[in-house]
């Protein structure tokens, strides 16, 4: 008797399930479902235990990514979840079929812990799929409805339902606003030095060396799906602080205005706002030879831009390119910092083999076609495939610890065969069409001898934003675009 594969997912879509054992309740059914259905256990995927809204798309889901990456190498039969709305209750049909394809290119079918089926290769299966994907899809938005509406009769009736902003209380019982001493003591604090001159760096830097708690973390100053502050007082926090109109006293919420009790008068606020006017006007711009791919850049994992930070270690600033998902996404790849003169080093050399049109270009180094035809090399990887599964099999007679070392050998060659198969199925590279070899040597001839600024205006002339992906390593992949006048 064949055994299927399988894959679980679990997936809650806030904090406050997890921490209410909503992810325990999916576990436990989906361990029941193994009992009723026996099978291989691949993986569980629980990158959305800690709370992860369905509601997002692909590309910001590292649980639904890692499910790909595993059908893509078809590893498993089944994709095991509690509910269907657990891979996805995006409102975009787009991204609700996305997944529903690549499972059905893995060969695989949905399985919900009550033994109900959806096999994609099957009408009623697609016709299951797309009712409960429209069912979940609409359900969200009756409770986002829902919610909207109650928070805005809420407010009309005087009861306010945001944060408070920094330095005031607010009890949603009596409706009644209070102060935070220390704060608000903090917040004065900050108007007089902005007033007396002080840059909102020089602010920021006196708050952090006098270890006052920053107010990132629990403020209305914190960024939209941060999930935290960093400890530290910014710049950034400063001027948010400084600017908010909640500062005298006013605060709306769902359209409605809500009096708290001000920081500072009028007159102190509209002072405290001109010395920020006066302190960025006039601010140089950026550096055009800053940053090579500024705004050419994508992230190499999930597509995204990458975004030019600033740091500086004693007296030396660097500056970095980083994933605009940095603070929110789970994967490794979207949290690293890529070093900008590490990257453009990568950079300039790939650039100058795309011009030469010799190698294929990828990570700061420049690697021959993979040896091996893409069909050779899938054979292998679903040869290592059935040899992982024999090991599986064979795993109730062997040691755990014997069981591991061969599953992570298997797992090393599997990385490697898959890097090898891109890198075959990657195309030879072109001239670029309509490019004559005048113009195509000129290129090349003036890449070779420019500096940084004139090769960040030559990588503006040939490129857009994509067309360069920033890989783990520092590593550089580029597809230019030329575009000739």
């Amino acid at each position: 008797m064949t055994f299927p594969r399988f894959v679980e997912l679990v997936r809650v879509s806030s904090a406050g399930q997890a921490a209410r054992d909503t992810p325990a309740d999916q576990r436990q059914a989906l361990d029941r479902l193994r009992v009723s259905r026996p099978g291989i256990l691949v993986e569980r995927i629980e990158e959305g235990s800690g709370g992860l809204s369905g509601a997002l798309p692909m590309t910001q889901r590292p649980d639904l990514l890692r499910l790909q990456a595993l059908a893509k190498a078809r590893a498993f039969d089944e994709v095991r979840v509690r509910h269907v709305d657990r891979l996805t209750r995006n409102d975009d049909p787009r991204e609700r079929w996305a997944i529903f394809g690549f499972i059905a290119d893995a060969g695989g079918v949905i399985v919900e812990a009550n033994g109900h089926v959806t096999d994609p290769a099957s009408d009623m299966g697609e016709l299951d799929f797309a009712f409960q994907g429209f069912t979940a899809a609409r359900e969200r938005k009756r409770i986002r409805e829902r919610t909207l509406t109650a928070r805005q009769r809420k407010a009309k009736e005087g009861q306010y339902g945001g944060r408070p902003p920094y330095g005031r209380t607010y009890d949603r019982k009596s409706r009644a606003w209070g102060e935070d001493a220390a704060q608000m003591k903090v917040y004065r604090r900050i108007f007089a030095e902005v007033i007396e001159g002080q840059s909102l760096a020089s602010v920021a830097a006196g708050l952090n060396a006098d270890e006052v708690p920053t107010a990132s973390a629990k403020s209305w100053t914190r960024r939209k799906g941060a999930k935290g502050g960093t400890g530290k007082w910014t710049s950034g926090i400063i001027g948010h602080l400084v600017k908010a109109p909640a500062a005298t006293g006013t605060v709306t919420y769902m359209g409605e205005p809500f009096r708290c009790p001000p920081v500072v008068d009028e007159v102190t606020f509209k002072r405290a706002r001109k010395a920020v006017a006066s302190i960025t006007v006039g601010r140089k711009p950026a550096d055009p030879a800053e940053a090579l791919l500024r705004g050419l850049a994508v992230c190499g994992s999930c597509g995204s831009t990458m975004w030019v930070g600033t740091g500086k270690h004693e007296t030396v600033t660097y500056r970095y390119y980083q994933c605009r998902w940095y603070r929110t996404a789970k994967t490794k790849e979207c949290r690293t910092f890529h070093p900008v003169r590490k990257v453009d080093a990568a950079a300039r050399d790939a650039l100058l083999a795309w011009l030469e049109g010799s190698v294929i270009h990828t990570a700061g180094q420049q690697t021959k076609r993979a040896r091996g035809s893409p069909a050779a090399l899938e054979a292998k990887l679903k040869a290592l495939l059935a040899e992982e599964v024999r090991v599986l099999r064979a795993s109730r007679s062997a040691s755990a610890e014997a069981t591991e070392a061969i599953l992570g050998e298997l797992a090393g060659e599997r990385e490697a065969l898959k890097r090898a198969l891109e890198e075959a199925k990657l195309p030879a590279p072109a001239a670029p069409a309509g490019v004559s070899p005048a113009e195509r040597a000129a290129l090349l001839a003036r890449a070779r001898r420019a500096g940084p600024a004139d090769l960040r205006v030559l990588a503006q002339s040939i490129m857009r934003l994509g067309d360069a992906r920033i890989l783990p390593g520092n590593r550089v992949e580029l597809r230019p675009t030329l575009r000739l006048a």
